[in-house]
């Protein structure tokens, strides 16, 4: 139950608590204590989600992402993943742009 515990507290430092980098470092402890445990592969997920959208380090995004390929070519989140991975950094261009924010995707067409 440890990494079921680890995760709840991941997801109370990040939505209560507003505190990202402590939740990620319980993700990353379920990551390297249980790589055997049902939830590794979407912790795995979630810890490459947060660097990209969250806290827009995308190497380490980049990092988990290629790690989750590597461990679960086929998994749940495979196609998700990739995806991922061909946009990591793309801030698509129908969203309000931040200030340092460069936008490199076209407008959808109607």
């Amino acid at each position: 139950l440890s990494a079921e515990f680890l995760f709840q507290a991941a997801m109370i430092d990040a939505d209560i608590h507003q505190d990202v980098n402590n939740g990620l470092t319980y993700l990353e402890r379920i990551v390297n204590e249980f790589p055997d445990h049902p939830i590794h592969s979407k912790t795995l997920f979630l810890i490459a989600f947060t660097y990209a959208e969250q806290l827009s380090q995308f190497d380490k995004a980049r990092d988990a992402y290629e790690k989750y390929l590597e461990l679960y070519p086929d998994g749940e989140m495979a196609s998700s993943v990739r995806f991922e991975l061909n946009h990591l950094g793309i801030r698509p261009s129908f969203l309000p742009e931040d200030d340092d924010s460069t936008s490199t995707e076209r407008p959808l067409e109607e």
